[in-house]
């Protein structure tokens, strides 16, 4: 069975990227949803779900499970088989309040109609349908139909993922289903207690699963800093404002261009976002333009790479820097001329060009080539060392040395061994086991220590 994954905007929902039902199924199927396998029921009539990932059956019991969203419309293929429907099909929900039922009409002398089901609140509910075939027979028969709830609350800004930072949790609420089990895909990244308590344990991406009976609901999970948190939610903020899309207007009121947008999600004084400027001056009033954030940041060594890359190696509060012009050089650094803000969930926020709710959620570019994406930053990475533990042997061999790096840090490091004759480290960072015992390696820069803890064996 497939899982359900909360890419949907049930609870908590961006107005700017979920306005339609329409615009929301777009989106979904863009993200990769599923198309479900049949199902055999009654009078040997064939149910096919035709939805996306919100769809789920329970085999055994020939229960169809689907989420309570805004949309909330979801078609279901009758087939007759070798017969022809030969007048009006008839479908009625036993429970309306939970789920309503219509039919859409098949074209004349067609094989098949479709019931289109809306699913309006938690429950369940029995739907009956009649269709009269050509052969003057009429297939019959029901569907059980159970209406869950996922609300991932105020802590979600897409209403379908989280981005926590340390010491902030999330709890989502299910209802609608028998009591369940949760698990992380990744404990390093993020835990979760029996309750579906989500924590934050360490820097990255993961997905947290619930089992509940029948269904499988997968949450994605962004752990990242403090402060590309709190950029991230200031990007969701001007999502859900009246911002118009202006390269003139850029730096006024309910204005914004790419650059503008991305600059103000960090530093903006007119709305105390006051984390720091794209361009190393809090006094600039009007923010660089997308190269040129890029320049800077790479001058910072703030660099995640100047390509495309998984979505697994970005952080929420990433910026995204590609060339959408190919018309020619524009004689910018690495011919940037578009920013965008990694949100997580394989997801970025964007300007659009000229309308109200102009800022919107859409697929992250992997672009392994780096023929649109020019470069990747992370504007709130702070220094650390690539590893804070160690174990090497006293023997020369594959674990013997190790070399470690000081990430995300500018200007010279300085490394020192607290006991030389268990562990030596170089100029370079390089650690070499002498003899059995323990080690702290040092690497000072910036005016800050760091340490690796090395044991030898």
């Amino acid at each position: 069975m497939q899982p359900i994954r909360t890419r949907l905007p049930f609870g908590n929902t961006c107005a700017v990227a979920f306005a339609l039902a329409g615009i929301m199924l777009a989106i979904v199927a863009a993200m990769g949803a599923f198309a479900q396998q049949a199902y055999a029921v009654a009078d040997d009539a064939a149910m096919q779900l035709l939805g996306e990932s919100y769809y789920t059956q329970d085999a055994a019991s020939g229960t169809v499970y689907v989420i309570r969203g805004d949309s909330g419309l979801y078609e279901v293929s009758l087939d007759v088989g070798d017969r022809q429907v030969d007048g009006d099909v008839t479908a009625v929900s036993s429970n309306p309040a939970v789920a309503t039922v219509a039919v859409r009409s098949p074209w004349w002398y067609s094989t098949s109609a479709s019931l289109v089901i809306t699913a309006c609140a938690v429950g369940t509910t029995t739907i009956s349908y009649q269709a009269p075939c050509d052969d003057g027979t009429v297939v019959s028969g029901t569907l059980n139909v159970r209406v869950f709830d996922i609300d991932l609350g105020k802590r979600s800004f897409t209403g379908f993922n989280y981005v926590l930072y340390p010491g902030l949790t999330a709890t989502p609420k299910v209802s609608g289903l028998p009591k369940g089990t949760w698990k992380s895909s990744n404990t390093a990244v993020a835990k979760v207690s029996a309750r579906g308590k989500i924590s934050y344990k360490g820097l990255g991406a993961c997905e947290v699963r619930g089992t509940f009976g029948p269904v499988d609901v997968v949450i994605p999970v962004d752990c990242t800093y403090k402060k590309a948190y709190k950029a991230v939610k200031n990007g969701f903020a001007d999502a859900n404002a009246k911002i118009t899309y202006s390269q003139a207007k850029r730096m006024a009121k309910n204005y914004r261009d790419c650059s503008s947008f991305v600059s103000r999600c960090f530093w903006d004084t007119s709305l105390k976002r006051k984390i720091f400027a794209l361009g190393g001056t809090s006094a600039k009033s009007w923010a660089l333009p997308a190269a040129d954030q890029a320049k800077w940041l790479n001058g910072q060594k703030k660099c995640v790479a100047k390509k495309g890359v998984p979505a697994s190696r970005l952080l929420a509060g990433d910026t995204v820097y590609t060339q959408t012009n190919y018309a020619g050089v524009n004689k910018r650094y690495r011919n940037i001329d578009h920013a965008t803000l990694y949100v997580g969930a394989g997801m970025v926020l964007s300007t659009g060009g000229g309308k109200k709710h102009d800022i919107y959620l859409r697929n992250y570019p992997e672009d392994p080539t780096g023929t649109y994406v020019k470069f990747i930053g992370r504007p709130c990475a702070e220094p650390a060392l690539n590893m804070t533990k160690a174990t090497l042997t006293k023997k020369k061999g594959a674990n013997h040395t190790i070399q470690l790096k000081m990430q995300w840090a500018k200007g010279k490091v300085k490394w020192s061994s607290s006991n030389k004759k268990v562990a030596k480290v170089n100029s370079k960072g390089k650690v070499t086991a002498k003899k059995k015992g323990t080690a702290k390696i040092s690497a000072k820069v910036g005016g800050k220590t760091y340490k690796c803890k090395i044991t030898v064996k």
